[in-house]
């Protein structure tokens, strides 16, 4: 008798035993399986087959039960990367951006005041730069506690309480008497503790939300917003100077500030991994926003699958100097020096372009703020497709290496130093032809639209530098994204300090052309270090996992 089988997923019932029992026993004992041969009619003959045969053929057919049951259980779907949806990930990206423009605008949109700050305090330029020095290094040294601490306590309430203390600090200055220069200092100093953090928190939350495949666009933007900032300032500060006076700048930054803050509080959700695994574990009370704690009173959340298969990483414990020891590291090094002499290289052009254009081409404070517009252009565009280009060449690197990661996160294997840096020949050649010829314009003192339209490709080269460095810190060091960055803004502000405070002396001694012709030296002779970087990157990368365990 032949029959079709067909197994369920389920366990074999008690009866289907029962009947696999009494098969065996016929077949067993001949008088019974004639019985149940002139039973069952002419027609289903069975015939006997010995007891090996029995034993295997029963043993078998359990086997093919259990397997299809085992086979045919529904499987668990992994929890997605990120549970915040892609308006979610924008906003996110969006408010944090604009919290980041906060630490350096506040630099320089302070310059076109000083002349009016003399007058009103009684005090030498000499003094009044004091409070640009003191800012400097408060804006170098305070992310590097502050922002490891958003690696810990979660990107919210850090970047939060920056925000207060950055609002409370342009009150101070905007009020602070004329005969009181020392409060000036103090409150430029928590000014700069306010507002600085921010960058490298918000650094941070791109790499809680987005994969190394799709992070470019995010940090794209906030990259190219934040590098708005110093484009823009001095023409903000220039009309304000012009039309109203020095401490309406304070005040307009801590309104500014506090508009932002408020979006903050109610829109943006904690992102560190450590506390909200991929954003749908409900976040502690403190990390809180209004509507996670109306969700926590009216009721408890509901578990999903995902939730309920979402791995929270282990909490690592504070390193207030987390930021310090990763400068030991030759990986990173070779990133902060090649991004850091290009920034510092844009912001020796911004600093020396306010005093050439007032004492060479005979500019007030509101044009010669307008004539750093096309800077701040070319940071914004290429912060825009920047980012984009970004991700898509690693996509297409992805491709052709055959890369499939177990994880989103997992780089292991794959050449990310050779992938982020593989632009670097084409277009830091045009970007180092238009610094010198920048240089040497501004000393020849040719039709202002020259020199104008070079700062547009000095601002896109620079910011698609930042951008690059800015993203392969985060694929390095994911889980300590705040501290990676406040390690680069350390580095950046040294080397811009550093050059700010020699651009006049050389430009006296040498010219302007030379000066940039020194500058762009400097940037260039980083560059055979990104091969290095890109040869043993990938070894060194697997050596500090062991220690740092940023997956």
């Amino acid at each position: 008798m032949t029959s079709d089988t067909t197994f369920s997923a389920s366990p074999p019932s008690a009866a289907a035993l029962k009947e696999i029992e009494e098969v065996a026993d016929a077949q067993k004992s001949p008088s019974s399986a004639s019985s149940l041969t002139e039973s069952s009619g002419s027609s289903d003959i069975i015939e006997p087959v010995s007891e090996s045969t029995l034993e295997i053929t029963k043993t078998e057919v359990s086997e093919k039960i259990v397997a299809v049951a085992v086979d045919e259980r529904p499987e668990t779907p992994p929890p997605p990367f990120s549970a915040f949806s892609k308006n979610q990930k924008w906003t996110i990206a969006g408010l944090c951006s604009l919290a980041a423009i906060f630490g350096p605008i506040s630099s320089n949109i302070y310059v076109p005041a000083i002349p009016q700050i003399v007058k009103d305090f009684h005090k030498t330029t000499q003094t009044i730069d004091l409070t640009l020095t003191v800012y400097l290094v408060f804006q170098a040294v305070s992310p590097s506690f502050l922002s490891n601490l958003s690696d810990f306590l979660g990107r919210r309430p850090v970047i939060m309480a920056c925000m207060a203390l950055y609002i409370i600090a342009c009150i101070g200055i905007a009020l602070t008497p004329t005969s009181d220069f020392w409060l000036l200092m103090v409150f430029r100093a928590l000014q700069a503790c306010g507002g600085s953090p921010a960058i490298a928190t918000g650094a941070g939350a791109m790499g809680d939300i987005a994969t190394p495949a799709e992070r470019g666009k995010y940090v794209g933007l906030f990259q190219g917003v934040a590098m708005v900032g110093p484009a823009f300032g001095p023409t903000i500060g220039g009309i304000l100077v012009q039309y109203l006076s020095w401490r309406y700048i304070f005040w307009l930054l801590s309104a500014w500030c506090g508009a932002n803050l408020i979006c903050i509080f109610f829109l943006i959700p904690e992102t560190l991994r450590s506390i909200v695994g991929n954003g749908s574990i409900p976040p502690p009370a403190l990390n809180c926003r209004p509507t996670d704690w109306w969700r926590r009173m009216k009721a408890k959340r509901t578990e999903d699958v995902e939730t309920q298969n979402v791995q929270r990483p282990e909490k690592k414990p504070y390193k207030p100097w987390a930021s310090f020891n990763m400068l030991l590291f030759p990986e990173i090094l070779i990133v902060l020096a090649f991004s850091s002499c290009s920034f510092a290289c844009m912001f020796a052009s911004l600093t020396v372009l306010s005093s050439v254009l007032a004492d060479d081409y005979g500019l007030n404070n509101v044009q010669i703020g307008l004539c750093y517009l096309p800077q701040g252009i070319g940071c914004m565009v290429i912060g825009v497709l920047g980012g984009r280009f970004q991700d898509w060449y690693f996509q297409r690197e992805k491709k052709r290496l055959n890369f499939h990661p177990k994880h989103p996160r997992d780089l292991e294997g794959f050449p990310i130093e050779r992938v982020r840096f593989a632009t670097v020949p084409y277009y830091l050649p045009f970007w180092a032809a238009a610094c010198i010829g920048y240089g040497f314009m501004l000393e020849k003192r040719v039709n202002l639209a020259g020199p104008l339209v070079l700062s547009f490709f000095i601002g896109a080269g620079t910011q698609f530098s930042s951008q690059t460095s800015q993203l392969i810190l985060v694929d390095m060091f994911p889980s300590n994204a705040g501290a990676s960055s406040a390690s680069s803004n350390l580095v950046r502000c040294t080397f811009s300090a550093i050059m700010t405070a020699c651009v006049t002396p050389m430009l006296n001694a040498i010219g302007l052309g030379c000066t940039f012709i020194i500058f762009v030296s400097l940037t260039i002779a980083a560059c055979p270090f990104l091969l290095i970087l890109a040869a043993k990157g990938p070894g060194w990368r697997k050596k500090r996992a062991k220690k740092w365990d940023h997956k």
